[in-house]
């Protein structure tokens, strides 16, 4: 019994030793984890390892000493309440039971004994091993861990709040002044959440996906995805169609549009590139290029031809790619801050010399400039660009939007998915301002439908309009060395397109347009014998005022051409109202030598896209052209088989009158051969039924309207076809071709014509909804065919 007992203390000596050992392992293991964590900074002194083992030592020998005073008291305990069984205990119990007892204690103390010298040593490490900056960082991780547990306790009682002031509000239903009051509440609480958000995001932004450093101090600098925003692209990217990836990477560059990763991330970069260009515009100091702008540069360097980089190397006088765009780059940034403190400075010279001190004249007119080379007042290349791509109207003055009007018009009305832009400040551009960033929607009609919408509930939807159509502002020399595309652009502006032409001004040229008609109807008779006969008798016999004989001679050629032409314009108005915009009510304009060019048609609101507006431009001149050639028909059977009585009294028209149209003329020779035109004197006087004046007329009246210049038919249909930079590049090469007809052709009517065309047309066309869609295959062979009439009607009979 007596062994079993000293077995059974052993077993606990043993197990004592264990747990010290345990504790010794304990300590080295923490010592080594604490030892490897601060590998990076320096060794912690011998001095200050000593002191940890002496710290320990003195823990051990105060537990020591302490279990030997309870083990001592316990003997003594022992001893007086021993029953003198042997046992050492004052109740007769069996031995092992006392046994078993005593080593659960001893147990409980080894281990309280253990967690205690287990703190005592990693309380006394870490106070040696962390430094004053370790230290600081620890304050600042719970200073971080308290600022946002108070954000988030704000957040919850923002939206009790709200939540309390929602019910406030339906529980009123009397008191309009406190509805609104707890409405304008709910909104502030509201846009203190959205302020949050952002802030968070912005938060977000500095801690990127791939670990690079951010450069704080340059805010040109290349800032990556975070893990978060690379996750939600490629996210995004999953989604889209397998089609459009495959666009999307060869726009990138990329052969593998699998990669969703990595075109997420070339997107990234490119939109960075472009934000960064655009940023640099407005730079006062010039800050180095960042090693991806050097990057992108190179690239678009490269794409350039090998004629021009082979010139700018030999001028440069070195082949180092990095070096000539970086020394480019400077050099067209001082060039340009140069430019604009030289024409600032001369402008300032010039009102100081003018003696001008009135401000109103030192302001731009936003609605002047001419169509072609703008106002005499100093303006600057993009300002002159603009105004030549963008009509009048849409820079009317006071009615253009301000920078609050764009502020709310980005923040209320656009949204993530319609139309993204990276700036809440739009760029000023005459008339309006204009709007960088990405379409959210295929579909560019609906993404058009879907602002509108919303543009309609803000409190600016009466006050502008948008057009989403490509960058007016002429190509800077950046985008030109990078090579990258112009993307489109939102262009805001007022909402007041309609015409500015008054309407007092408009009704009086159109009343003598109707009297330059009937002049020419009464001019084409004179060269009529008998008629001139009879109007000599009457004079002869006291000129009498009754001339009730002439009108019906005269009326088949006027109401005909005014026929015709109202078939012109309602042919417009059809497809207008079939589209869903509006016109103004056509201005007819004189002609002295046809009695009309014609009729000014403007938009009151703008087509909904190119397409519109072509079906618009083209209606008119063919309905114009298939009515002239009936009228000049029925004209030319009705000459054919009219009798002596009646041919006599017909007006007569010189023979080059009928040969000023290639189309008219084969008319011609189809009803009567080719004898009538095949006349040697071009001044032969020929009788003909005044319906084949007013055809004739009327079909080069509609075939010049086809002209491609400014906001005719035919400008319109250029425009709808080939773009609006397009179209201004054909209308000046339109004006140099009618100089050029009008100086050595015969045809006067083109002296009339180049003059009109200036005046009246010249401008383009107010935006489409949606000018970046260009036209389908059947309208572009349409088109073409248009064009090839206009050549047989302008162009005249050989």
């Amino acid at each position: 019994m007596s062994s079993t007992t000293s077995i059974n203390a052993e077993e606990v000596v043993d197990w004592q030793e264990d747990g010290n050992d345990a504790v010794d392992n304990d300590e080295k293991n923490d010592t080594t984890a604490n030892d490897d964590e601060d590998g990076e900074e320096e060794d912690v002194s011998e001095d200050q390892k000593s002191a940890v083992v002496l710290d320990v030592e003195v823990v051990n020998e105060t537990k020591v000493t302490s279990v030997a005073d309870e083990e001592g008291e316990e003997e003594e305990e022992g001893d007086e309440d021993d029953d003198n069984d042997g046992d050492g205990d004052g109740d007769d119990v069996p031995f092992f039971v006392d046994a078993a007892a005593n080593y659960e204690k001893d147990a409980g103390i080894v281990e309280e004994d253990e967690a205690t010298l287990t703190k005592a040593a990693t309380a006394v490490v870490e106070r040696v091993a962390l430094t004053p900056q370790e230290e600081a960082e620890k304050l600042r991780r719970e200073a971080a861990r308290m600022k946002l547990e108070a954000e988030r306790m704000d957040v919850e009682l923002t939206l009790s709040k709200i939540a309390n002031l929602e019910i406030k509000l339906k529980k009123n239903q009397t008191n309009s002044e406190q509805k609104i009051d707890i409405q304008n509440q709910i909104d502030m609480l509201t846009k203190k959440l959205e302020r949050k958000d952002e802030k968070e995001s912005k938060v977000d932004m500095a801690t990127p996906c791939n670990g690079e450093s951010i450069d704080e101090n340059n805010p040109y600098a290349y800032v990556p995805l975070t893990k978060a925003e690379l996750d939600d692209r490629i996210a995004t990217l999953r989604e889209t169609e397998q089609f459009l990836l495959n666009i999307v990477a060869k726009a990138a560059g990329l052969e593998n549009s699998n990669d969703l990763k990595a075109l997420a991330i070339k997107m990234h970069e490119d939109q960075y590139f472009a934000d960064s260009l655009l940023k640099r515009e407005s730079m006062e100091v010039f800050v180095p290029l960042t090693s991806m702008e050097i990057q992108r540069l190179e690239e678009g360097y490269m794409r350039l031809p090998p004629i021009v980089r082979e010139m700018n190397e030999r001028q440069r006088g070195t082949s180092n790619v990095t070096e000539i765009v970086m020394k480019s780059f400077e050099e067209d940034w001082k060039a340009k801050k140069n430019g604009d403190k030289t024409s600032k400075k001369q402008e300032d010279q010039s009102i100081l010399s003018d003696g001008i001190q009135m401000d109103g004249l030192a302001k731009k007119d936003e609605g002047g400039g001419s169509w072609l080379f703008g106002d005499n007042e100093p303006k600057s290349r993009e300002d002159n660009y603009v105004e030549n791509m963008l009509p009048k109207q849409t820079r009317k003055e006071g009615a253009g939007p301000t920078e609050i009007d764009i502020q709310n018009f980005i923040e209320d009305v656009l949204d993530i998915n319609t139309f993204t832009v990276p700036s809440k400040r739009g760029e000023k551009v005459p008339g309006g301002f204009i709007l960088r960033g990405s379409p959210r929607m295929e579909d560019l009609d609906m993404m058009i439908e879907a602002i509108d919408e919303r543009l309609a509930q803000s409190s600016i939807g009466d006050k502008v309009e948008f057009f989403y159509i490509s960058d007016p502002t002429p190509v800077s020399d950046d985008q030109m060395m990078s090579g990258m595309d112009r993307d489109p652009v939102l262009f805001v502006c007022g909402r007041d397109l309609s015409p500015t032409a008054n309407p007092l001004i408009t009704s009086s040229v159109s009343l003598i347009t109707l009297f330059f008609l009937f002049s020419l109807s009464s001019a084409f008779f004179t060269f009529n014998e008998s008629i001139m006969a009879h109007f000599e008798a009457d004079q002869a016999a006291g000129f009498p005022t009754d001339l009730d004989w002439l009108f019906p001679l005269i009326e088949p050629l006027f109401f005909s051409m005014i026929g015709v032409q109202f078939v012109h314009e309602a042919a417009h108005k059809l497809v207008a109202i079939s589209k869903g915009f509006d016109t103004a009510f056509p201005t007819l304009i004189p002609s002295p030598q046809l009695g009309t060019l014609g009729a000014i048609t403007s938009l009151k609101t703008p087509a909904k896209n190119r397409k519109d507006l072509f079906d618009f431009a083209l209606a008119g001149p063919i309905a114009g052209i298939v009515a002239s050639l009936a009228v000049m028909y029925l004209g030319l059977e009705l000459t054919a088989y009219a009798d002596d009585a009646t041919y006599s009294m017909f007006p007569s028209v010189p023979l080059y009158f009928l040969k000023q149209s290639a189309l008219g003329g084969g008319l011609i020779d189809n009803v009567f051969g080719t004898t009538l035109l095949s006349a040697p004197d071009l001044n032969k006087l020929i009788p003909v039924h005044p319906f084949v004046i007013s055809g004739l007329s009327s079909l080069l009246i509609n075939g010049y309207s086809l002209i491609p210049f400014g906001r005719t038919d035919g400008g319109r249909l250029v425009l709808s076809s080939v773009g609006r930079t397009g179209a201004l590049f054909e209308k000046i090469l339109a004006l140099a071709v009618l100089v050029a007809a009008s100086l050595f052709s015969s045809q006067t009517f083109v002296l009339v014509l180049v003059p009109f065309l200036v005046l009246f047309q010249g401008q383009l066309e107010i935006p489409c909804r949606n000018e970046v869609d260009g036209i389908d295959i059947p309208r572009g062979i349409l088109s073409v065919a248009t064009a090839i009439l206009v050549l047989l009607i302008t162009l005249p009979d050989v």
